[in-house]
């Protein structure tokens, strides 16, 4: 415990397992020439907005229906298939942009019960190693995003609380300055329009999916 330190807690549930089955399903693994490969076909597709909604796993956390069972998939706009078909870095940037928008949703969450706006957020674990997830949460956010350079957040932690317990930093404040580091990436200017836009059919659909079971 630290003191006169508090945590509000709003999650968005496990990205990286549905990622991960995305990447087996297009690519036969999940390694990381699998993840670079996923970075390449992204930064292939066209600038132009996509038509691709994901609902796939991530989450706007809620207590009051904790039920596994809430239909997902992707939407495709009609005829898209039939006229122009997306290409498979369309639909993994979609599910890389759902889990933006999940915690954008999140955060919204929490700053209504701080009753203050999230002003910078902090990103770690493996999803932070896809440079376009990161771009996304910062621009669906528009705040900056401090990028931990250890993935690993948990262990890194346990370790900073080890070396404070053996003595190695006098308090835990200390061993963060001296044990992590961050890199920061801003939001690109220009782009808050267009992902506000997205970001509010993104959120209707998901409104709706939580009034179905299957």
């Amino acid at each position: 415990m630290v003191p006169d330190r508090w945590v509000l807690e709003s999650n968005a549930g496990d990205t990286g397992g549905a990622y991960r089955w995305l990447l087996e399903f297009v690519y036969g693994a999940a390694d990381a020439p699998a993840h670079a490969a996923a970075e390449a076909a992204i930064a292939e597709t066209s600038s132009g907005e996509r038509q691709i909604f994901c609902h796939l796993g991530p989450v706007v956390f809620s207590l009051a229906d904790m039920s596994p069972f809430k239909p997902a998939g992707m939407l495709f706009r009609f005829p898209l298939l039939h006229v122009d078909r997306p290409a498979r870095g369309e639909v993994l940037h979609a599910y890389l942009e759902s889990i933006a928008f999940a915690i954008r949703g999140n955060c919204e969450q929490i700053a209504a019960v701080a009753g203050c706006p999230v002003p910078a957020l902090a990103l770690s674990g493996g999803m932070t190693q896809s440079p376009t997830l990161v771009r996304l949460v910062a621009d669906t956010l528009g705040v900056p995003v401090s990028v931990a350079e250890v993935p690993e957040s948990a262990s890194l932690g346990c370790a900073i609380l080890a070396a404070v317990g053996g003595g190695v930093y006098a308090s835990v404040a200390e061993a963060v300055a001296a044990m992590s580091r961050a890199r920061r990436v801003d939001p690109e200017a220009g782009r808050a329009a267009a992902c506000d836009e997205r970001y509010r059919k993104w959120r209707s659909v998901y409104d709706l999916l939580q009034t179905w079971t299957l």
